[in-house]
């Protein structure tokens, strides 16, 4: 049996300036965990983070297929955020 750990760290995200997220999916984004308390994390033109915007800001997401964001086990979570600014 293997096990993968993943840990992501909360950054503080500050914007002064013109900022431009583009993504442009052209067939399918899939991100997907097994296992007791798993957690799947999913970010697409997207800021996570203690987030500050202090000048224009554009998120654009073009999909062309699908985007999927699953779990499967107890007490798991899957948290998905596309083209978004999501804070603590």
């Amino acid at each position: 049996m293997t096990v993968a750990v993943v840990t992501t760290a909360q950054a503080d995200v500050t914007i002064k300036g013109n900022n431009k997220q583009t993504v442009n999916v052209q067939g399918a984004v899939a991100n997907s965990v097994v296992g007791a308390a798993s957690k799947a994390k999913q970010s697409l033109a997207s800021n996570v983070g203690n987030v500050t915007v202090k000048g224009n800001n554009t998120q654009t997401i073009a999909v062309q297929g699908a985007v999927a964001n699953s779990v499967v086990g107890a007490a798991s979570t899957a948290e998905q955020h596309l083209g978004s600014n999501v804070g603590n």
